[in-house]
């Protein structure tokens, strides 16, 4: 595909899926699948998580794991974790199908002031909540569920 933003001062990578899309622009690179022991080097290096799911998610980690680690999320309507960030998530969160919402909060992200505003909002959420904490709060609610 051609990408229409010409500043050259950015990149993507395209972590996760397969990608059969092949990209005449450099600055897009698909990197597919990433271990445990890379985990820390891809959120180092990570200023903006999209998560465009198309199709409804159950709760996925990968929205919890950037929060945790201070990167601002952009996600679809139909990823379940963005309830973690209802009051924050709104000014990113966009209806799955247009596309054109989906360019106007990525551009959001193009002004510095907002940028670090978002971040800020984001760090704050992080230090409320991390991988260790919430699976300790699943653990409750199986033995809630249990003693039901």
């Amino acid at each position: 595909g051609k990408l229409i933003v010409e500043d050259e001062g950015w990149d993507i990578s395209l972590y996760g899926g397969e990608y059969t899309d092949t990209f005449e622009d450099e600055r897009v690179k698909v990197k597919g699948m990433f271990s445990r022991e890379e985990e820390t080097e891809v959120w180092d290096n990570t200023d903006l998580l999209i998560v465009p799911s198309q199709c409804p998610e159950t709760f996925g980690f990968v929205v919890l794991e950037a929060i945790a680690s201070g990167i601002p999320v952009i996600c679809s309507d139909l990823v379940g974790a963005g309830y973690l960030l209802e009051d924050l998530i709104k000014e990113c969160t966009y209806r799955y199908d247009n596309n054109d919402a989906l360019y106007k909060c990525i551009i959001r992200f193009l002004d510095a002031n907002f940028y670090e505003n978002f971040q800020g909002k984001v760090r704050q959420i992080a230090t409320l909540f991390d991988m260790e904490m919430h699976g300790r709060e699943i653990q409750k609610l199986y033995k809630c569920a249990e003693e039901v």
